[in-house]
C-alpha cells in the first residue's frame, strides 16, 4: 500500500501531543489547510527535511505575531542544516496547541507526527530545533501512519480545508516543498518566502 495520493480524503485522527493534550484533525481543518509531516527520529532524511519545514514555520509566523501569537526560534534547525551544533536552546515544543499561519480568513496548520515515543521525540525536536507542534502516533500499532498508507518517512501531506489531500510527498522532494511554500504564502496572501540560503546545496530528492 502506497501513501495516500492526491484527491484522497484524509482520514480523521485524534492523537496526543507531547504534553498529553488531544488534537483532532477536523478541529485543525476547521481553521484552514493542514500540513502533516510524518517522521521517525532515526531517519536520516527526516533529520534533513524537518529543519526545512521549521523554516516554513518560522517564515510564516509573522502572520501569527499580528494576531498575538509568538513564533518559535529555529536556531537549532538552521544549525542542523549546516551540519553543526548550535548554542541556541529551543523552547519547549508548543504542541499543546496547533498554531496556524496566514490571514484571519485562511490559515494553515503545520503539524509533525512522530513514530517514536515521547522521550525520543522530545530529544529530536530539541536537537533539531523544531518548534511547530508534534503529535505522537501509537508506537504499538501506528494507526495513523497506517491509515495514511505510509511505507517510508518522511511523508508530507497538504490537506485542503475540505479534507482532500492535494500534495502527497514521500522522502525529501524539493519541488513538493516549494509547492507547499507557495500554498502557505497564498493562504497568507503574501509572496512566497525565500527558503534556501545563497550558495546552500539543497538536494532535489532524497529517498526516505
Amino acid at each position: 500500500m502506497a501513501a495516500l495520493g492526491n484527491g484522497t480524503k484524509a482520514p480523521e485522527f485524534e492523537l496526543k501531543s507531547l504534553d498529553g493534550r488531544k488534537v483532532v484533525l477536523s478541529d485543525a481543518l476547521a481553521r484552514g489547510a493542514v500540513v502533516l509531516a510524518f517522521f521517525k527520529v532515526s531517519c536520516p532524511t527526516c533529520q534533513y527535511a524537518l529543519p526545512f519545514l521549521e523554516r516554513l514555520h518560522k517564515a510564516y509566523s509573522g502572520a501569527q505575531e499580528s494576531r498575538g501569537l509568538k513564533p518559535g526560534m529555529n536556531g537549532d534547525a538552521d544549525a542542523a542544516l549546516e551540519g553543526r551544533s548550535s548554542t541556541v536552546q529551543s523552547s519547549t515544543n508548543p504542541s499543546s496547541t496547533i498554531p496556524s499561519v496566514g490571514s484571519r480568513s485562511s490559515t494553515v496548520s503545520l503539524i509533525g507526527i512522530s513514530q517514536n515515543d515521547a522521550k525520543d521525540t522530545a530529544a529530536f525536536i530539541k536537537e533539531f530545533g523544531i518548534t511547530f507542534p508534534v503529535l505522537l502516533d501509537d508506537t504499538g500499532s501506528y494507526p495513523v501512519s497506517n491509515a495514511y498508507g505510509l511505507t517510508n518517512v518522511p511523508t508530507i501531506f497538504w490537506i485542503a480545508q475540505d479534507g482532500e489531500i492535494e500534495v502527497s510527498s514521500v522522502g525529501w522532494v524539493k519541488a513538493d516543498f516549494e509547492e507547499i511554500n507557495r500554498r502557505m504564502a497564498d493562504a497568507g496572501k503574501i509572496a512566497p518566502a525565500v527558503m534556501f540560503k545563497p550558495g546552500e546545496d539543497v538536494r532535489d530528492f532524497r529517498a526516505g
